[in-house]
């Protein structure tokens, strides 16, 4: 037996539902999905919905660009894998970056100004677990249904050597089809190489270079030593902190 309570208030409900006219169900609907943009961007889920992926795309400005970011290019898709920062004598600051267009392989070296300005895009996202390398190829496999998927290692740029068996990622899906993977912003590592201290040196007024277990090297504080495990930005690569 329907709840009579429960019956009434559903009556309510679409007589006022039925009595809006079509442009205010449309105000409606529109100011649901702004609510779900709104979410999105607080929390960086990925939304499942029909929505076109431009709804999830900012502008920045070319000199804001970093490692890392899916930016719309030339009517392309491009993933961003090294940058450089140049103040030259005369004119402008400007960004040197490095990037390879998602879609079909190819790799380009774009100068942005701070007056340029590039779309920022936000792929939809799905976790998988990095297996094993083979080859050229890394092996992801989803947790849930235990598929697995190939993609070139090419895709990582620089943080390549970050990626370790077993970790979490994120596969970036463009139309349903995975173009990139992200890893995680930041990871704990070892030091294995350090230099030694300069007699007067101090954390506030210079860092030495380092060795990471990975191969990579940074610049840390000189309290460092070897044998210390640190907090790496893995697409600045730049010391964060000691590791908890």
């Amino acid at each position: 037996m329907v709840n009579h309570d429960f019956a009434c208030r559903a009556a309510v409900f679409l007589c006022g539902l039925l009595s809006k006219p079509p442009s205010a169900m449309r105000a409606h609907h529109l100011s649901q999905r702004a609510a779900r943009l709104r979410l999105y961007r607080s929390f960086g889920q990925p939304i499942h919905s029909a929505q076109t992926q431009e709804s999830l795309a900012m502008k920045i400005s070319g000199v804001d660009i970093r490692p890392g970011n899916i930016i719309e290019y030339e009517n392309g898709i491009w993933k961003v894998a090294k940058i450089q920062h140049t103040q030259p004598g005369k004119g402008g600051a400007y960004m040197q970056v490095e990037m390879k267009n998602l879609q079909d392989g190819r790799k380009t070296n774009v100068r942005f100004r701070s007056a340029d300005t590039v779309e920022k895009v936000r792929l939809d996202t799905q976790e998988y677990q990095f297996l094993y390398e083979d080859g050229d190829m890394l092996v992801f496999m989803d947790t849930n249904t235990y598929e697995q998927i190939n993609l070139p290692s090419d895709l990582l740029g620089d943080a390549r050597p970050f990626l370790q068996d077993g970790m979490q990622v994120m596969l970036e899906l463009w139309e349903e089809k995975p173009i990139s993977v992200q890893l995680p912003a930041q990871i704990e590592a070892e030091i294995v190489e350090a230099d030694a201290v300069v007699k007067g040196q101090t954390a506030s007024s210079s860092y030495k270079p380092a060795v990471l277990d990975n191969g990579v090297r940074i610049m840390v504080p000189p309290h460092i030593e070897s044998g210390t495990r640190i907090v790496v930005d893995v697409y600045e690569q730049t010391y964060v902190g000691k590791a908890s």
